[in-house]
């Protein structure tokens, strides 16, 4: 398991954690789940909105954007 760094949720079943070697885990309903983050890089912190934007930031200017379904 990585490190976890960071975490951020706007409700309890929505919940979203990152850390090491571009770890994302997204707790829903059903439990937590990885999410691909298609970098390598240590993520560090992240943040979002009630309507499911996210962001996460990292490692070497690494920047994520997970826009709103």
């Amino acid at each position: 398991m990585n490190a976890l760094h960071g975490v951020w949720g706007p409700r309890a079943d929505d919940v979203w954690v990152v850390g090491d070697a571009g770890t994302i885990l997204h707790r829903t309903a059903a439990g937590w789940v990885p999410s691909p983050s298609g970098t390598a890089r240590n993520l560090w912190s992240l943040a979002g909105t009630s309507d499911g934007e996210v962001w996460a930031v990292g490692a070497a200017g690494t920047i994520l954007h997970r826009p709103s379904r």
